[in-house]
């Protein structure tokens, strides 16, 4: 799992993707459905099959398996089209070059071709990576899904 228990409670938005929160990490998962329930947390899910936490999420999102990358390729392509990267950050953080390569990486990755690779209709996909890119924290939990797959991130 990434981002650590005690971010949860700051996160405007929480994405899960690739990782059956409640089965393989429950203490997370509870605090997840926590911040969700009170209205803390916008929870994303983004799975192949609907997990228990799909329940509490204020958008899940059913993909073909094994098509991680290509769907986090289109929020990436999205939020950089529309601005809603952490400019600031990427600034101070990021070497231009690899800036400009990972532009050029994703520019392809419409929210219409990404459709066609993973089923998330387009307009599924734009409304998460701008639910996503507009938070002022958001978090990413990922698991084995992603890590142990051949096409994972």
């Amino acid at each position: 799992m990434t981002n650590d228990i005690n971010g949860i409670k700051s996160s405007d938005v929480a994405l899960i993707i690739g990782s059956d929160t409640s089965e393989a990490h429950p203490i997370i998962a509870a605090r997840l459905k926590q911040a969700a329930v009170e209205g803390k947390t916008k929870l994303i899910v983004i799975d192949p099959k609907k997990i228990k936490m799909a329940d509490f999420a204020t958008i899940y999102a059913c993909q073909r398996p094994g098509t991680d990358v290509a769907v986090m390729n289109g929020m990436m392509n999205i939020i950089l089209k529309n601005g809603w990267e952490d400019k600031e950050f990427i600034a101070n953080r990021v070497e231009p070059e690899s800036f400009e390569a990972l532009k050029k990486e994703v520019e392809n990755f419409t929210p219409e071709y990404v459709e066609k690779i993973s089923g998330i209709p387009a307009n599924t996909l734009e409304e998460i990576a701008e639910l996503f890119g507009k938070a002022k924290a958001a978090a990413l939990y990922y698991a084995m899904g992603i890590t142990q797959h051949t096409t994972g991130v």
